[in-house]
């Protein structure tokens, strides 16, 4: 018996309206976030190079990775590789700026 791939997230059995509309979210996300922030592969390995650097210092013996270092500065990172893709992009900025400004409060 061969089962059918669902053409729609709303032909699958089982879930919740609200996780269907979730998952047809998540699908748009997957398709549009490639337009805005090209290649994932490529805006991968530029966060992976800026969070190198970020953390350069701190990954040596004695020295203990905060929270702050792992999130914040890690979604800077990615945020920062989002911009260099397309620095004119409002919502990256604006991310970008939030998660700098949160650095002032810890």
């Amino acid at each position: 018996m061969m089962l059918k791939h669902p053409e729609s997230v709303h032909e699958v059995e089982g879930l919740s309206s609200h996780a269907k509309d979730i998952l047809t979210e998540a699908r748009k996300a997957i398709v549009q976030r490639p337009l805005q922030y090209g290649s994932p592969a490529i805006n991968f390995d530029r966060a992976a190079a800026i969070a190198t650097i970020i953390l350069e210092d701190k990954l040596k013996p004695g020295y203990w990775v905060t929270p702050t270092d792992w999130v914040l500065l890690m979604a800077l990172a990615l945020k920062g590789s989002r911009l260099i893709e397309n620095p004119h992009h409002a919502d990256t900025q604006i991310d970008l700026v939030g998660y700098a400004t949160l650095l002032s409060e810890l």
